[in-house]
């Protein structure tokens, strides 16, 4: 279901107007893709990154399953989101025990 609906959302649009901070990237991660070299997210990052991102609120389903060639993203498109997710918990929880 999450599949279907972004796929329509992203073929809709041009390949080129998605950036990786579209698909819901932090300044932080965006900065790492640039340090990459990572000007453009591959196909299965514009599927995966958003999917990865919903999870944390409980917008998505549990588990995601992604195939694809050597070199077609895969890795980034669950780790940046990923650490995304956990670097966001760790700052809520440092400022929560500051108060």
């Amino acid at each position: 279901q999450f599949g279907d609906r972004n796929r329509q959302r992203l073929s809709a649009q041009a390949q080129d107007d998605v950036t990786f901070q579209s698909l819901g990237l932090t300044d932080e991660m965006f900065d790492i893709t640039k340090r990459m070299d990572w000007n453009v997210p591959t196909a299965v990052q514009r599927l995966s990154i958003p999917a990865v991102l919903e999870m944390e609120h409980g917008n998505s389903a549990s588990s995601l399953w992604c195939e694809g060639p050597t070199g077609s993203g895969k890795t980034g498109g669950f780790a940046l989101p990923l650490l995304q997710i956990l670097i966001n918990g760790r700052k809520r929880n440092y400022s929560s025990d500051r108060q």
